[in-house]
């Protein structure tokens, strides 16, 4: 019933909340924020904020997909092949090679549930199949209860370190991004963007959009 994106360039966040009232009547208030780490190379946080109107047994999944195609493709193509993958109760990752060019990449994570600034203390479930891993959390909710959802994530490829060397490399930096925080990773993004923005920013008066589109431009390759 409600939907909104913003990108926030000044901050270097990605923010995104909508209200959807699910099959069984129940609605969920959901705020998103993401954010690509310019202190934390090849490393990424989300945070998810969600409130339901009734009390409810709730299931989050946690995921990395390898299994996807690309929108344009031709014939529908997929363009990697799995090399390996685990799923595990505080982390997960799979590592992926390009079918013709051989060009690995590692993606990782860690997912943390809160309910109401509280862990959740619940069983973490991994799970995985081909080309996909997962963390589960079920857990009940009061009414009106604030559900925070943290994932840290990083992606290390074969461009920067040997294919033997890729996972540990990605789960180093998703245990590094769990023990800064959120609100830390968030902060240090603020700083960051704020030095790029003092040594980088175009003024264009009297043109709105003129101004607006330079300063995408900027943030795009400073991103």
């Amino acid at each position: 019933t409600s939907f909104q994106r913003v990108l926030n360039m000044k901050e270097g966040t990605l923010n995104r909340s909508y209200i959807a009232t699910m099959n069984n009547g129940i609605t969920v208030n959901d705020q998103v924020q993401r954010l690509m780490s310019l202190v934390d190379d090849e490393c990424a946080a989300i945070k998810y904020t969600f409130r339901i109107d009734a009390d409810a047994d709730v299931k989050i999944c946690s995921y990395i997909d390898a299994d996807v195609k690309n929108s344009d493709a031709n014939y529908d193509e997929k363009f990697w092949n799995e090399i390996s993958r685990s799923a595990m109760s505080n982390e997960a990752y799979i590592v992926t090679e390009t079918k013709k060019t051989a060009f690995r990449i590692c993606t990782g994570f860690n997912t943390s549930v809160y309910l109401d600034n509280t862990s959740t203390n619940t069983e973490v479930k991994p799970g995985e199949k081909e080309k996909y891993v997962e963390q589960q959390f079920q857990f009940h909710a009061k009414r009106d209860s604030s559900i925070t959802v943290y994932k840290y994530c990083s992606v290390t490829t074969s461009e920067n370190y040997e294919k033997s060397e890729l996972a540990a490399a990605c789960l180093s930096n998703v245990s590094n991004l769990c023990a800064k925080g959120y609100e830390t990773i968030l902060n240090e993004q603020r700083i960051a963007w704020q030095k790029k923005w003092e040594s980088s920013d175009i003024i264009i008066e009297g043109d709105v959009a003129a101004q607006q589109g330079i300063r995408f431009n900027i943030f795009q390759l400073n991103q």
